[in-house]
């Protein structure tokens, strides 16, 4: 953010309308020296997107001017408190701002890149100086949340720890045959000649204990095994049902569903779709997001007691995972190229090759999104909404409130094809204004319904579409 004097001045009537604080703007009086909590809010912004600190303005005055702010020693002591008391250092943008005839210190405070959070105040340690902004105020992250943010720092490997007291016995034979065909056929040269066991090592599915027992590891349990829940109860997911009675919104239905991924996988999708209004959701969408939902989950010992949820609302569906986006994944580039990191990489791995339906669990991996945006689109439902928390990422489909909107919805590809006659992929995105990651999947599924065609060779340069000749 570039501090100007029109958005200082903007951003103090809007604090003096509501008569508080914002979100992203902290008032200090600081009149000659800084308060003690200036370091919980340079933590709290430093750990969220940034914020503005704007300090020599008196929130308890209706946010005017304190009279005789040193400006001078409160300016040498905020640089000093942000690069010497805080760890990582913090760098602000500053600059002195004058409003009403006086001078106030305005500082942006940038957010950290996740790799460098938590930011934290060196007195008071990690745990107990880490802070993060909520609605007007600094609130301490708990333990969990500090944990989340260290993650960022490297690779989690919760998904291969071993399970203790767990057996080969209690993986589903079925299921691992299933992966086992699937590695030696698709990766002859590496697994064909290798035993069972062998692979199922090399897999991290399973893992010996200290006196050398194989025994399966977490990700091998949740994907292959019989009943993981027999080891983590809530390793599970919570489904319900709510539904508007006498103007209250009421819980109808509650169910908790059990077994390997692909279990719940196929039992949470099915109780969605015979729930009233259910079979409304794409089936595609719904299961995308379980597949996120269940592969991308925290698997942290601290996380192990929180269910994925799916709760059905008489107009939205949604889909509650515990734990946060992981690394440099994003709300804002959610379904984007090139942004895509595994949480539990070893469990995305066998997931790839966990036999579910037809095919497998994870058949689109890095794409799962723009799949939900496509068959949203498609239907004529609007785009899902996604919100992000260290400790949640909730992921809500609403329903359509037009109950004739996907007969009124048409599809721009379908449509500028019938006006172009033949066209690449690369005319068709600028022609249609649609994202070439999600062009991608819309254009496969056309050809696959044969819509269109394709014309050229796969992956060639050259490759155009036309519609369909009969």
């Amino acid at each position: 953010m570039i501090i100007t004097p029109k958005e200082v001045r903007l951003q103090i009537l809007n604090m003096r309308k509501a008569g508080t604080d914002k979100q992203l703007v902290e008032a200090k009086e600081a009149t000659e020296k800084l308060p003690a909590t200036i370091t919980d809010t340079i933590s709290a912004f430093s750990n969220g997107s940034g914020g503005l600190i704007l300090l020599g303005l008196s929130e308890q005055n209706g946010f005017k001017p304190v009279e005789n702010f040193n400006i001078k020693k409160v300016s040498d002591a905020f640089a000093d408190a942000c690069a010497n008391k805080m760890e990582p250092p913090v760098r602000p943008e500053t600059d002195v701002i004058e409003f009403e005839g006086k001078e106030i210190l305005a500082a942006w405070i940038p957010g950290l890149s996740p790799r460098d959070k938590p930011c934290y105040a060196k007195a008071q340690g990690m745990y107990k100086g880490s802070f993060i902004r909520v609605s007007d105020g600094d609130h301490h992250l708990s333990i969990y949340e500090v944990d989340r943010l260290i993650e960022n720092k490297s690779q989690p490997t919760y998904d291969i720890e071993m399970v203790e007291g767990a057996t080969q016995g209690d993986l589903d034979r079925e299921l691992v045959t299933g992966i086992l065909e699937h590695q030696r056929k698709e990766h002859p040269r590496i697994f064909a000649q290798l035993p069972d066991e062998k692979i199922l090592f090399d897999l991290r599915i399973l893992a010996r204990d200290p006196q050398g027992v194989a025994r399966p590891t977490i990700a091998g349990l949740v994907a292959l095994g019989r009943y993981p829940q027999h080891f983590f109860p809530n390793l599970s997911v919570s489904f319900a049902v709510y539904s508007t009675i006498s103007g209250h919104e009421e819980l109808v239905k509650a169910r908790n569903i059990v077994g390997s991924v692909p279990a719940m996988l196929e039992d949470t999708i099915a109780a969605v779709a015979e729930a009233p209004a259910g079979s409304e959701y794409p089936p595609a969408a719904v299961r995308e997001a379980l597949v996120n939902a269940l592969m991308h989950r925290d698997y942290s010992p601290l996380a192990r007691a929180a269910q994925v949820q799916v709760n059905l609302h008489d107009d939205r569906l949604e889909v509650l995972t515990p734990g946060g986006l992981y690394g440099s994944v994003a709300v804002d580039v959610l379904g984007e190229i090139g942004y895509v990191a595994s949480r539990n990489q070893f469990l995305a791995n066998i997931l790839e090759g966990t036999p579910f339906g037809d095919g497998f669990v994870s058949a689109s991996r890095g794409t799962g999104y723009q799949i939900i945006e496509s068959e949203l689109a498609r239907t004529g439902m609007q785009p899902p909404r996604a919100q992000d928390t260290l400790s949640m990422f909730t992921l809500t489909i609403y329903r359509r409130k037009d109950a004739s909107a996907l007969e009124k919805v048409g599809n721009p590809i379908v449509d500028f094809l019938g006006r172009a006659g033949e066209a690449s992929a690369k005319d068709i995105a600028e022609a249609t204004g649609i994202k070439r990651s999600t062009l991608n999947y819309q254009l496969k599924r056309l050809v696959e319904d044969g819509a269109i065609e394709r014309i050229g060779a796969p992956k060639s340069p050259k490759q155009t579409y036309r519609m369909t000749r009969i």
